[in-house]
């Protein structure tokens, strides 16, 4: 047996597959390189908005419900080359309209005067000093919420559609071994993002980093075309995606998963940007923490994503898999909850996030591979989009409740008795899946 054949069987692949693999790594790592180049601004934007992390998570939701119409309207309309075109071309331009935002946001002056209560969130972002309450407002705020709303609504959509079109080209027991290897690429692309901006964020304006990640979604455009992995468009109106989850039993279980484990990663970063806030009182102290935690979180993931998931799927089925986030989700929250210092918030967002990434990810991509077109297309825009953002908003706004009622331990904890219904759902939903792959 060559080396090449030795390599191959240590990652689960068999003859042939190996090009189309690699070209749809490379499509994800393009585009997570793409988000990840400014994706600790936007998280240093959350830290710095203090208690009205809430509202830009409503604004999110928001534009995601907006978004999914017009999506489903282009799917039904625009060839296969062409829809995958338009989103990736048209999030280009949105890039470079995220970087212009950030080059405005920078502009804006210091905060006011000092006032001795909070005043509206619609007055501008105040922040808590020891002589009391500083308001900071113009452009700047404002330019800087859109920026975070618009990356965070348009990046979810578009990691979507990427995996929709990869989720088409392999089918379900395929998939079970190489998205691991897929997801592999992504973590890559976000570690080099977060290297870049973690080295040279001092040197590097926010148009010179969207320009980059533009030309990222180009070549990442090619790599898909490269793989095959165009898919099919399905047609129908704009809230098809949304009737179909409400109708399929599968779709209807995998939502309420996204709804549950969303619970306990917003839990997490509501808790991340307070601490961080508290703690780091510079704005580009702030992005740089966010920026190593973003490829030390990549780092671990990756090596994840390599040795684990394709064994974790075939060890412990899907159903194992889909529960290792919900579990590990208890048990971060319990150490944040014994240690709220920002070595534990640097470690419990590294577990969850390479538990996100490496397992729960390709879990649910393998459990919706080889499905209809509408399922792939329109049903898993609206999962990742209306419902994933859904959830967010319905945990920002528990989390605003229970942070008015509780502090300290009692907040952190409450929301572990949910993600214990996560840990039942995703096994019923492996359970489910390997009875459906049994009978075929």
């Amino acid at each position: 047996m060559g080396a090449l054949d030795r390599v191959r069987r240590g990652l689960l692949l068999e003859r042939g597959e190996g090009g189309a693999v690699a070209s749809g790594a490379l499509a994800s790592a393009l585009v997570l390189l793409a988000y990840g180049l400014l994706k600790p601004a936007r998280d240093a934007i959350f830290a710095a908005e203090g208690q009205g992390g809430e509202l830009l998570w409503t604004g999110t939701f928001l534009g995601a419900v907006l978004l999914q119409p017009l999506w489903a309207t282009l799917a039904g309309r625009l060839s296969p080359a062409a829809l995958l075109a338009w989103a990736l071309r048209g999030s280009a331009l949105a890039l470079l309209l995220g970087g212009a935002l950030l080059e405005v946001g920078g502009a804006s002056g210091s905060p006011g005067v000092l006032h001795e209560l909070q005043g509206s969130w619609w007055e501008g972002r105040w922040s808590q000093r020891g002589e009391g309450w500083a308001l900071d407002a113009g452009p700047r705020v404002w330019a800087e919420r859109a920026f975070y709303v618009g990356l965070s609504v348009g990046n979810l959509l578009l990691v979507s559609i990427v995996w929709a079109a990869l989720s088409r080209r392999f089918q379900q027991l395929q998939a079970r071994r190489v998205f691991g290897l897929v997801a592999a690429g992504s973590s890559v692309g976000s570690l080099a993002g977060a290297g870049v901006v973690a080295l040279g964020s001092a040197r590097l304006s926010g148009v010179a980093l969207a320009a980059t990640g533009a030309l990222c979604l180009e070549v990442a455009l090619w790599a898909l075309r490269r793989a095959g992995a165009e898919g099919q468009a399905p047609r129908g109106g704009g809230l098809r995606g949304l009737a179909l989850v409400l109708r399929a039993p599968r779709l209807r279980g995998l939502a309420a998963y996204i709804l549950l484990f969303t619970l306990g990663s917003t839990w997490l970063y509501f808790l991340t940007g307070r601490l961080v806030g508290e703690q780091l009182e510079d704005a580009s102290e702030r992005v740089v923490f966010f920026a190593r935690m973003q490829a030390v979180t990549s780092a671990v993931t990756l090596l994840a994503q390599l040795l684990l998931s394709g064994r974790s799927m075939a060890g412990l089925g899907l159903g194992g898999t889909l529960a290792l986030l919900p579990a590990l989700s208890i048990a971060g929250l319990g150490t944040l909850a014994l240690a709220p210092t920002l070595g534990a918030v640097l470690a419990v967002n590294v577990l969850m996030s390479a538990a996100r990434y490496a397992f729960a990810r390709p879990a649910r991509e393998a459990l919706l591979a080889g499905g209809s077109q509408a399922e792939l297309f329109q049903a898993k825009a609206a999962l990742d989009t209306a419902v994933y953002r859904g959830g967010d908003l319905a945990s920002a706004w528990a989390f605003s409740a229970m942070a008015a009622l509780a502090t300290g331990v009692p907040l952190t904890l409450s929301a572990v008795p949910l993600l214990g219904l996560g840990v039942g759902l995703g096994l019923y939903l492996g359970r489910s899946a390997e009875r459906g792959a049994s009978s075929c």
